[in-house]
């Protein structure tokens, strides 16, 4: 059977040599289930959570659209004021909390995707993703960093595996990264961590798994760190088919990232992730030679 994906050389060879950096998204929390055989919501799935959440009818509505269109950002801008609005921003946040840990009594536990991707070894870890899956799935293995850190950059030049949560997390969820004016702030306040993350996309290749073509979260900071032209191939992502194929151009000539495609559900993504790891696994035994 032909693999899922044609995994470059290129990719399989930098993170054989450990030049590298693994950056996960919604969809790899998406993987995950509790024991309930609830799933961590993807972007969409988050906003028809908040949005249900809105007590008048006009504005619930007005946000359904927004995200019915794709248009993920305004949504979250919307559904964050009009349940300010309405003085239930507790609200807003507990049901983001309890929407990617789970219920109190039933969190989600980390799927088969986890421990592909840590087969890999990865060094340094980025993600866009508020929960503490990859904390349970790497047993703490990985020194974390909120986006405010303004010591990563000396753990990085140590060669401590890091872990760095770009948008926050539940442990302060207050602070999380989801409208247009926290993506402001993120880069204001975290700009010595997009300063290393700046650095490391013109050395080291970055491997994005977990994110579609239409989040926001990944469009953002691309916008903020990608470099278009860069060759040969720099930065790659695993990533549902899209609609248009353009969409695959785009990324490439716009960021510098190589999208490789897959059809069906995140089982399929672990399945190319493994993949994947089987054949770093071969070429790391071929490097340390008999």
């Amino acid at each position: 059977m032909p693999p899922l994906v044609s995994w470059p050389s290129s990719l399989v060879d930098r993170i054989v040599a450990d030049r590298w950096v693994l950056f996960i998204g919604s969809g790899v929390s998406a993987s995950c289930k509790n024991n309930a055989g609830n799933n961590p919501p993807t972007w969409g799935e988050l906003l028809v959570n908040l949005c249900a959440l809105i007590t008048n009818a006009f504005q619930r509505r007005v946000g359904e659209k927004l995200i019915m269109s794709r248009d993920y950002l305004s949504a979250a801008d919307h559904i964050r004021y009009s349940l300010a609005e309405e003085g239930n921003l507790a609200l807003y946040h507990q049901a983001i909390r309890t929407a990617v840990e789970g219920p109190t009594t039933d969190r989600f536990t980390p799927s088969k995707l986890f421990d592909h991707l840590l087969s890999l070894e990865p060094k340094v870890v980025f993600t866009t993703n508020y929960d503490k899956l990859f904390d349970t799935a790497s047993k703490q293995g990985f020194r974390t960093h909120p986006f405010t850190s303004v010591n990563l950059g000396a753990e990085l030049r140590s060669g401590e595996p890091v872990f760095v949560n770009l948008h926050g997390s539940t442990d302060a969820i207050h602070d999380i990264v989801l409208t247009r004016t926290d993506y402001v702030r993120v880069t204001r306040t975290g700009r010595e961590v997009f300063d290393a993350l700046r650095g490391l996309a013109l050395t080291s290749t970055i491997l994005f798994v977990g994110y579609s073509l239409d989040d926001p979260d990944i469009q953002l900071v691309l916008q903020a760190v990608g470099r278009p032209g860069l060759a040969p191939e720099a930065h790659f992502m695993l990533a549902p088919r899209p609609q248009s194929a353009s969409r695959i151009q785009v990324f490439k000539e716009s960021f510098g990232v190589t999208v490789l495609t897959y059809t069906g559900a995140n089982a399929r993504a672990s399945k190319a992730i493994k993949e994947l790891s089987e054949q770093v696994l071969e070429a790391r035994a071929t490097a340390a030679g008999p």
